[in-house]
């Protein structure tokens, strides 16, 4: 997902899903990214702000820090409305 949306960082807030187990959608606008995966029993979706060195570097083997904010949501646009609130 991570690989993905730092390939289309010229195009931001592209929603991107990648389906699977768990189903994952993401949003990245060069600032903040948005995650929102299915947990089993709902959507739990987790935000970072101002990531310093951009997404390229956790498309490898950098781990994410510890999200800035993490919430349940009924369904990905949700979290997306929630997130831009």
């Amino acid at each position: 997902m991570i690989a993905v949306l730092d390939a289309l960082r010229d195009f931001p807030d592209v929603h991107v899903i990648a389906e699977g187990a768990p189903e994952v959608h993401g949003r990245w606008n060069g600032r903040r990214l948005l995650l929102v995966s299915w947990s089993g029993r709902n959507w739990r979706a987790e935000s970072w702000a101002s990531l310093l060195t951009g997404l390229a570097g956790y498309a490898r083997a950098v781990p994410l820090r510890h999200p800035d904010r993490q919430w349940t949501v009924s369904d990905p646009q949700d979290a997306f409305g929630q997130a831009d609130a």
